[in-house]
């Protein structure tokens, strides 16, 4: 294998002007794999929050037509025509917003990058907003797991910490992993991580 990995590959522009990835690895590190995820993971990962956003949506439609209908009725109150249409748009956007999950979800997807070298993972990821982006390393002491997971054609994820479970202050939870998702070939992408990184340790 060579000293250097080539990318020849377009679907790797990601970014304009620059290749993250280059950017990121040392001079003395081998770049072992590099791989992008399937967008359409974007979809199935969202599909709860989807499905959820739906009747919230219709819910919050329904308000705002009944509040708005209201508003031109000659005896409502100057008050209630102004602050009930305006009440029910936050949860307008936040519906919008949930429909809108899988959109940008594959959107994140198409811009992230991953690579294993022989001294690291990276996951490369965009920023929310702007053309910036967000490089996780991770060493072999900071792989406390790997779990693989295997779909059709023997594309899947592979994860590379146990999950993390956050709770919010009025008691909500939220779980986060690394890893690599919607990978082609993840049984081979294990090989070489275990390989490279796991079995050496």
């Amino acid at each position: 294998m060579s000293d250097r990995f080539d990318f020849p590959d377009d679907r790797f522009d990601a970014f304009p002007f620059h290749d993250p990835l280059k950017q990121e690895v040392e001079k003395n590190e081998k770049i072992l794999w590099r791989g992008k995820p399937d967008p359409s993971r974007g979809w199935w990962m969202t599909t709860p929050l989807l499905l959820f956003g739906i009747p919230w949506t219709l819910f919050t439609f329904f308000w705002e037509y009944m509040a708005i209908s209201a508003a031109f009725e000659p005896n409502t109150p100057a008050p209630v025509r102004i602050i009930f249409p305006l009440f029910g748009l936050p949860f307008v956007l936040i519906g919008l917003g949930m429909l809108s999950s899988p959109w940008w979800a594959a959107r994140k997807l198409r811009r992230t990058d991953y690579a294993i070298t022989d001294q690291r993972a990276i996951i490369i990821e965009p920023a929310a907003w702007g053309s910036g982006y967000s490089v996780t390393s991770l060493r072999p002491d900071d792989i406390n797991s790997v779990t693989k997971v295997v779909r059709g054609g023997g594309s899947g994820d592979l994860w590379l910490s146990t999950p993390e479970v956050y709770r919010g202050r009025r008691g909500s939870t939220s779980v986060s992993r690394k890893g690599f998702v919607g990978i082609p070939a993840v049984g081979e992408v294990e090989r070489i991580l275990r390989s490279a990184l796991l079995e050496p340790r």
